[in-house]
């Protein structure tokens, strides 16, 4: 799969302003992946704690709140992960579907998914 990187905004989901991140597109991470310093620049608190298993089979726990993005012109809330200062922000996949989308690795870019019900 190829790796690519898209931008979209991001707020608290309380009426704080917007800022623009460029995250790397993950289908494999359930929930976007922000570094924590990032969030509470903008105001964002965490809300609750959960625990993850990372790739090599570890476990994490991380605070996680509700925030608002901003892609193509649409908002939606969605759940981001409060990570590491120095992590690589991630776009993940409840995301993409809250906005209807599907990744397209070998264009590297976004493309509206084929959406079923039942």
């Amino acid at each position: 799969m190829g790796i690519f990187y898209q931008t979209f905004s991001l707020a608290a989901k309380t009426g704080s302003p917007f800022a623009a991140v460029t995250a790397m597109v993950d289908t494999g991470s359930v929930y976007t992946l922000m570094p924590a310093p990032a969030l509470t620049d903008l105001g964002i608190a965490p809300e609750w704690r959960s625990q993850f298993e990372l790739a090599d089979g570890s476990q994490v726990e991380y605070d996680l709140a509700e925030v608002r993005i901003r892609l193509n012109g649409q908002e939606r809330t969605t759940v981001c992960i409060f990570g590491p200062p120095d992590c690589q922000p991630l776009l993940g996949v409840v995301a993409l579907e809250s906005f209807g989308l599907a990744a397209d690795p070998v264009n590297g870019r976004l493309i509206p998914a084929r959406l079923f019900l039942g």
